[in-house]
């Protein structure tokens, strides 16, 4: 997030276990300056009716991201489908990031959610450290919090 030039882009981060979609929008609603709607359908439709006039009058790319991906719910993970679907013509309305643990990948390849795994562009999955880059991870963290050489102290 901190690689984004904030003058381009107006990044939302989310991250609430099982979010609904009600709670999605009315938070998309919140962080755009819009009231949240108790109606799930005037909800998506005034955050569609945003996200274009966004686009429209060139503000800033909205970028979302999802942390903690792996604990939404099915019926969400289907909503951000419809929501991705609003992208009919060549410029997107926003830029949804999906961050989660292993399971999320797992849920993704079942057939019910085809659909969502078909409109993720770009995949990426982070594996273990190795042993010397978890060294140089630890030495790093306790450099930062005021310990010079903190390997003494580990690995006695």
């Amino acid at each position: 997030m901190q690689t984004l030039d904030p003058m381009r882009y107006q990044v939302i981060y989310l991250s609430q276990a099982g979010m609904k979609p009600r709670d999605f929008y009315g938070e998309m609603l919140r962080h755009l300056g819009e009231e949240p709607l108790f109606s799930l359908t005037k909800a998506k439709r005034l955050f569609e009716e945003v996200l274009r006039t966004r686009v429209e009058q060139g503000d800033k790319s909205l970028v979302v991201i999802i942390d903690e991906a792996q604990d939404i719910t099915p019926a969400m993970l289907l909503e951000l489908r419809f929501a991705l679907n609003q992208q009919m013509d060549s410029v997107s309305l926003f830029t949804l990031i999906l961050v989660g643990q292993s399971e999320l990948r797992r849920t993704l390849r079942k057939n019910k959610f085809e659909a969502v795994a078909q409109r993720i562009q770009l995949r990426f999955h982070l594996t273990g450290l190795t042993e010397e880059e978890s060294a140089d991870y630890i030495r790093h963290q306790m450099k930062t919090s005021g310990l010079d050489d903190p390997f003494p102290f580990i690995f006695r």
